[in-house]
């Protein structure tokens, strides 16, 4: 396997990874948001 194409295969990969991950936080910080409002008026 050419050394090169492995290189750039793996930033490939570590682009798409980062993408989803920031996706994913983003998402999950949404959902911790909307429970900290809602704990209020759960009255917890």
């Amino acid at each position: 396997m050419d050394e090169g194409l492995g290189m750039e295969v793996m930033a490939r990969l570590n682009s798409f990874l980062r993408s989803t991950r920031s996706r994913i936080g983003r998402r999950l910080a949404q959902i911790v948001a909307i429970a900290a409002e809602s704990l209020p008026a759960a009255g917890a």
